[in-house]
């Protein structure tokens, strides 16, 4: 990301690894249930919608009506599992 001309290399490699940590969850999960969230698809859908990105934040997310939230939720409990 850039602000002001300068490279926030920090604040790319933090969305890498929440990318990364969500995805990783996700693989988890459907391990564990057999269902597996569509993470891409769902991030897609947000930004197309002008919604924020925010699928796998879990119960800090604030978007309590999201169509999502449900299934957000239940990710968070396989975001600390060991791979």
């Amino acid at each position: 990301m850039r602000a002001n001309g300068i490279h926030h290399v920090g604040v790319e490699y933090s969305a890498v690894i929440f990318t990364e940590r969500i995805k990783n969850s996700a693989l988890k999960m459907a391990v564990a249930t057999g269902r597996m969230p569509e993470v891409e698809f769902i991030w897609a859908r947000q930004r197309a919608e002008g919604a924020r990105m925010c699928f796998g934040q879990g119960r800090d997310c604030k978007e309590s009506s999201c169509r999502w939230r449900s299934e957000c939720v239940e990710l968070e409990k396989y975001c600390d599992l060991p791979s």
